[in-house]
């Protein structure tokens, strides 16, 4: 059974039409918004850390400092990282 040449173009031009317009639609996305934790306190002053001198040549001190781990400021020690 043959197809005749009007048929095979109605059907190309349905099938590219389809196509054409998949593109035309936007998806959306729901927006969903949740409250962000702000620190309303400042943390405590830096504890005074004494390193005391490089365990290895080429290691440099990284001071403390402190951070907020469930509501709290909670201190995190220096340490001595080698470059």
């Amino acid at each position: 059974m043959k197809m005749n040449g009007r048929l095979v173009t109605t059907l190309f031009g349905s099938v590219l039409g389809v196509i054409l317009m998949a593109g035309c639609f936007s998806h959306t996305r729901e927006v969903v918004e949740r409250p962000v934790p702000v620190a309303t306190d400042s943390p405590p002053p830096p504890h005074d850390e004494n390193p005391g001198p490089a365990p290895a040549a080429g290691a440099v001190w990284v001071h403390g400092y402190y951070e907020r781990q469930g509501g709290e400021w909670v201190w995190v020690p220096g340490h001595w990282q080698q470059q």
